[in-house]
C-alpha cells in the first residue's frame, strides 16, 4: 500500500506502531543483531514497525519483524519508491505500507515520529537526535536500546541537559525481549 498522505489509517488500526530510530548506513555488528531481535520481538507481539525507511539499525530491525511475519511501514523522505532508491540508496525491499513525505529528511522525520505510538532508539546520529528531539516535544512514549552506542547511549544525559524530558516515557534495557516487554508494561497492552 502506498500513501502520500502524513496521517493515515494504517494496515491495522488497531495495533500499535512501534518505530524504530537509529543509525542508518555503518552500525556494529552487534547492534545489528540487537536490532533484528528488537524487529522480531516487535512482530511476536503482532505490533506494526515503522522505520523511517533507510537502512543500517532501522533495517535490521524491519528484517527482523518480517522473520516473525510483522508488517512494516517505511515513511520515506522521497516522492516515490523510485526516488527512494536513486536519490537516498534506501532499501525498498520488505515493507508492506510507504508514506511519502515527498520534502526530504527533516519532514520524514517529523512525519516518522508522529505515526508511532512509541519511538525505540538504537544507536543514531544526527538524524537520531533530531527524532528524539522531536519525540519529546510531542510526547511520545521512548524506548532505549542500550549497548548500540550514539544518541541512544547517551539520550537520558543529552535530555537531562536539555532539561526538556518525563522520566516517566522512558524505557530501556540491553535485551530487546526486555525492553518490549517494559513497553508492554508501560502501556498496558499486549
Amino acid at each position: 500500500m502506498v500513501k502520500n498522505l502524513l496521517f493515515h489509517e494504517s494496515i491495522d488500526a488497531m495495533a500499535l506502531k512501534i518505530g524504530v530510530s537509529g543509525s542508518s548506513g555503518k552500525a556494529s555488528k552487534p547492534a545489528l543483531k540487537k536490532a533484528f531481535e528488537l524487529g522480531k520481538e516487535i512482530a511476536l507481539k503482532k505490533w506494526i514497525l515503522v522505520t523511517g525507511g533507510c537502512d543500517g539499525i532501522p533495517f535490521a530491525a524491519v528484517l527482523g519483524a518480517k522473520s516473525a511475519g510483522g508488517k512494516t511501514i517505511a515513511v520515506s523522505p522521497a516522492k516515490n519508491k523510485k526516488k527512494h532508491q536513486e536519490k537516498f540508496n534506501y532499501p525498498a525491499k520488505c515493507f508492506d505500507e510507504w508514506i511519502f513525505c515527498e520534502k526530504g529528511k527533516l519532514e520524514r522525520n517529523i512525519a516518522f515520529v508522529r505515526e508511532c505510538d512509541v519511538v525505540i532508539f538504537a544507536g543514531g546520529r544526527i538524524g537520531t537526535l533530531n527524532e528524539l528531539a522531536i519525540a519529546v516535544s510531542i510526547g511520545k512514549n521512548i524506548g532505549l536500546l542500550k549497548g548500540c552506542g550514539g544518541v541512544a547511549e547517551n539520550c537520558e544525559k543529552i535530555l537531562k541537559i536539555a532539561e526538556t524530558f518525563e522520566k516517566e516515557k522512558i524505557v530501556s534495557s540491553h535485551v530487546p525481549a526486555k525492553l518490549v516487554e517494559k513497553i508492554v508494561k508501560k502501556l498496558g497492552k499486549n
